[in-house]
């Protein structure tokens, strides 16, 4: 008998991708019955889970949003880590030291995330030194490697997220770990910079599953993913900064997040090469812009039963706009609109042996060939911290996210947070 994937769906094989499952792949399963066989066909998609949730995690966001958006700017009285005098938008705090022999010390560092559970999980920690010189710089972290490694390393660990970030998300996948760096400035205006990240990623550290998610990502392997990048930063004025970068990710069971249970098909996982060019810019007035664009491919390994064919194209990016003294002299807003990772273009190829004459019964290659495109989905977010007072802070926010695949519904989050500091 066969069964349709909507079938399978709903008897609990929850996380499937959509845009998989709409294909029409089938497994062709044969029993050998004496000198004889018979055969039977199971949807492909049975056996395919993505490593991601629809819930866009309302909660989660919240908690992060509270504990790590303005932190810098609470701390610092008004002031950002640069200290400007404005309110920060960054999930990162920096502090500077000088060691004996000239050479200097910086810490990275970021609130921790408190989870809907009620614990408390470490995101974000890193050193870096830099010769007497300024010419050589070696960083060791653990966290979130994807911002540390891109370049000024501005933003907010959102803006690097596999699934919802829209600034290099193909380094995401390798981002939560380890990751290390070393940087040489070639010049007063140019720098490079080689690193790593890797991440492991357990069914249980995501966030809002539903009961029948966690037990569908119960049955999948961790997500294990390494990542190595080379990047050059050029400052062209005080106004203007450009950046290129070159990511090589390799995922050991995975392709671009999804896996399997069955390990024939993406046992030996898939290698991505991203290429990811960003702007940075003063405009004047306050206003300072971020752009960002990602173009990447992916091939699978091989080995194992899924090609790739002629490779996976796929795009990100994301623009951002920082506005400081809006309604007073110490306030900033940001907006930022993104467009997640997407495939643009790519098929999945799948040869079996199969009943290939239905009036003979003869058996042969069967080779079926399945779209992994998906549909764009755009996030806009927008961010906005005053202080009211001496003693008290005001921040506001609002993030919304339109229709993606099936499953991926259209979601908005509206927050504020008030403190009072006495």
């Amino acid at each position: 008998m066969t069964r349709s994937a909507s079938t399978i769906l709903s008897e609990g094989a929850s996380g499937v991708p959509g845009w998989y499952e709409n294909q029409d792949a089938f497994f062709s399963m044969i029993e050998y019955v004496g000198d004889t066989h018979r055969d039977f066909v199971v949807p492909m998609s049975s056996a395919t889970y993505g490593t991601r949730t629809n819930v866009l995690g309302s909660w989660e966001y919240f908690q992060d949003f509270v504990s790590g958006r303005f932190t810098n700017w609470i701390l610092s009285g008004g002031s950002d880590s640069d200290g400007d005098g404005h309110a920060g938008f960054n999930d990162i705090r920096s502090t500077n030291a000088t060691i004996p022999g000239g050479w200097s010390m910086r810490y990275d560092s970021a609130m921790p995330r408190f989870n809907s559970d009620g614990s408390v999980e470490s995101t974000h920690m890193a050193t870096t030194l830099t010769d007497p010189a300024g010419k050589i710089s070696f960083t060791l972290g653990y966290g979130q490697g994807a911002q540390a490694l891109a370049g000024n390393g501005n933003g907010l660990f959102s803006d690097y997220d596999r699934h919802h970030g829209g600034v290099n998300p193909v380094l995401g996948f390798a981002s939560g770990e380890n990751f290390a760096a070393m940087g040489y400035q070639l010049s007063a205006d140019t720098k490079i910079t080689l690193g790593y990240s890797d991440n492991r990623l357990e069914g249980d550290e995501i966030q809002g599953l539903t009961e029948r998610e966690r037990l569908a990502m119960e049955r999948l392997d961790d997500h294990t993913a390494h990542a190595f990048t080379a990047d050059i930063e050029h400052r062209v004025n005080d106004d203007l900064t450009l950046a290129l970068q070159y990511t090589h990710l390799r995922e050991d069971q995975a392709l671009l997040g999804v896996q399997s249970t069955v390990d024939a098909l993406l046992g030996t996982g898939s290698s991505t090469e991203a290429l990811t060019a960003s702007l940075a810019a003063d405009v004047g007035h306050g206003i300072r812009l971020d752009l960002s664009a990602t173009g990447a491919r992916t091939d699978s390994h091989d080995g194992q039963a899924f090609r790739t064919g002629n490779g996976v194209w796929s795009t990100a990016g994301q623009l951002a706009l920082t506005k400081n003294g809006l309604f007073g002299d110490n306030d900033r807003m940001r907006l930022a609109v993104s467009q997640p990772l997407t495939v643009e273009n790519g098929d999945i190829e799948f040869t079996q042996l199969a009943v290939i004459d239905r009036q003979t019964g003869e058996l042969g290659e069967w080779t079926q060939s399945f779209s992994i495109e998906n549909k764009r989905r755009l996030v806009g977010e927008m961010l906005y911290a005053t202080p009211l007072s001496d003693e008290a802070d005001l921040s506001l926010f609002g993030r919304y996210q339109t229709e993606g695949n099936p499953g991926e519904t259209e979601n908005y989050v509206l927050g504020a947070s008030f403190s009072l500091n006495f």
